[in-house]
């Protein structure tokens, strides 16, 4: 339910940017106390960028 909720915030937020067309992808993965976060846009402009952050000590 949480990872749901991250992903569905971390979505509306990059849509929030005029410049993203669309949400391609947004996948999380928790790995013992880091979460990355992996998101993949399409511009206004039809070029795809993808972003990769990873959050450290994440508490369960």
């Amino acid at each position: 339910m949480l990872y749901a909720q991250i992903k569905k915030e971390i979505e509306d937020g990059f849509l929030l940017n005029p410049n993203i067309k669309t949400v391609e992808s947004v996948e999380l993965t928790k790995e013992d106390k880091s979460l990355c976060i992996y998101v993949k846009v399409k511009l206004a402009d039809g070029y795809i960028l993808e972003e990769i952050s990873e959050v450290y000590r994440i508490e369960d």
